[in-house]
């Protein structure tokens, strides 16, 4: 029997680790997509682009494991902060340049001082993705620009954007079960913003098993991904990256059974919306009319930003249906709502009882005008003469960072119309302010009108 070359064995194997804990190749892109010039970044020792876009500057690239981070800054930071905060992530400025480690698979803003943020996404190896000629496969190739227009899916079809791909466009599926966007590519709105268009990036009308993943999208001139009258489908790993008011992110228009899940959303409006009513009055483009029920829809570890205006989750304006129920947000982070909304809003304009509403482990960074708002009301959105009701509401484990710019002045409202049309049954389960808890409304600057049963619970504590 021979035996082992026990220096080629040790050779193999320092050969395979260096291997396994290599950075990935850098995302190629076409010389036709600006770069940016106020940061480079180097990941792991390796040089990567960094993108521009109007809504700020991002790096994105693939790992397996935690990654060192190397950002150098045309100008010269006084302080830099990495968000969201439970990454434990801590920037060390030198300079011109700050360090960071980021876990594998992790989404981040860098906020600087005295300059613009970075947007920083890892993303984890794809287990599996299409090939060029793929049955059903409309492909994006890494490095290409493409000025695609509109990119209409039917019944099955996947398009799938391969990571430094750039797609000037917007796309477009109506009754079209299984259909698939896939892919760490970018969904550019330029061509809408040259010909003074506002459309919508995504939109995606009567359909089940929708799934839409991992893209980026930017440069939009009005909502970027809606999905109407959709049932059974999953939004999951998106990220975007939007200007304008009226960018919101992620629109859920009359759907049922949705999951959005580890989505990074910086948006000039509403992170994601949940409504009911005839959009397709005000889009031309839509075929269909999405009013209908809105029922068990779950939100999950997705990190999401308010730049300009809008809330971070909303229910509402929009709410002309008799029922929107079981809507869950678990395990999320708000950086930051910086205009005028608030971090979570129910915002019942039109008939609809919303009920079975569950805020569960999330984090609060950041916000100005509101904490909380959640009324029956009536706006310049409204259609419906009838009001609507509020009821069934739990706030579990919601942890708040206090807003140090407008203290006293930044409160939660709960109200409803009359008595009739009231909010009933809020229920705040160890909810803290800096880690302090909430055991009375006048601590959150609660604001209340035809509200009733509204209590907060702290180690089994009950206060009213």
């Amino acid at each position: 029997m021979r035996t082992p070359n026990v220096l080629a064995l040790i050779l193999f194997w320092c050969v395979a680790l260096a291997t396994l804990n290599a950075a990935a190749p850098a995302y190629r892109y076409s010389s036709g997509v600006p770069r940016s010039e106020q940061f480079q970044v180097e990941v792991d020792g390796a040089k990567h682009e960094v993108i521009c876009s109007t809504a700020g500057d991002f790096v994105r690239f693939e790992s397996s494991n935690a990654s060192s981070l190397v950002i150098t800054c045309q100008g010269k930071p006084t302080a830099a902060t990495v968000r969201p905060m439970r990454l434990g992530t801590t920037a060390i400025l030198d300079g011109h340049q700050a360090r960071i480690e980021l876990p594998a698979g992790a989404a981040a803003m860098v906020e600087f001082e005295g300059i613009p943020p970075l947007f920083v996404f890892s993303d984890l190896p794809e287990k599996s993705a299409p090939k060029p000629g793929d049955p059903g496969v409309v492909f994006f190739e890494a490095g290409k620009l493409y000025d695609a227009g509109e990119i209409r899916l039917e019944k099955g079809q996947h398009a799938y954007l391969q990571a430094g791909a750039v797609v000037r466009g917007y796309i477009r599926a109506t009754h079209a079960d299984g259909v698939t966007v896939s892919g760490r590519g970018i969904l550019d709105g330029t061509l809408s913003k040259l010909a003074g268009e506002k459309r919508r990036m995504i939109l995606i009308e009567d359909s089940s098993n929708v799934t839409l993943r991992d893209i980026c999208l930017t440069e939009t001139t009005s909502w970027m991904t809606v999905l109407a009258a959709c049932r059974d489908s999953r939004i999951s790993g998106l990220r975007e990256l939007g200007e304008p008011l009226a960018s919101d992110g992620i629109d859920l228009v009359g759907c049922q059974r949705i999951v959005v899940e580890d989505c990074f959303l910086r948006n000039g409006d509403d992170c994601i919306a949940i409504k009911s009513f005839d959009l397709s009055a005000h889009d031309k483009t839509m075929r269909i009319n999405p009013t209908r029920d809105v029922e068990d829809i779950e939100i999950r570890r997705c990190t999401v930003i308010a730049f300009r205006g809008g809330c971070g989750f909303e229910i509402g304006h929009e709410l002309r249906t008799t029922s929107v129920r079981n809507i869950r947000y678990i395990d999320c982070d708000v950086l930051g709502v910086h205009g005028f909304g608030a971090p979570l809003a129910m915002r019942v304009g039109d008939r609809a009882t919303v009920s079975g509403i569950l805020y569960e482990n999330i984090r609060i960074e950041h916000y100005y005008d509101k904490l909380l708002d959640f009324r029956v009301m009536r706006s310049r959105y409204s259609a419906d003469e009838q009001r609507g009701h509020i009821k069934d509401v739990t706030l579990r484990n919601v942890q708040v960072t206090v807003n140090p710019y407008n203290p006293g002045y930044s409160p939660a409202i709960i109200g409803g119309w009359d008595e009739e049309h009231a909010v009933r049954g809020v229920r705040f389960e160890n909810m803290t302010l800096n880690g302090v808890p909430v055991t009375i409304p006048r601590e959150i600057d609660l604001y209340s009108r035809f509200a009733y049963d509204v209590t907060f619970v702290v180690a089994d504590k009950l206060q009213k």
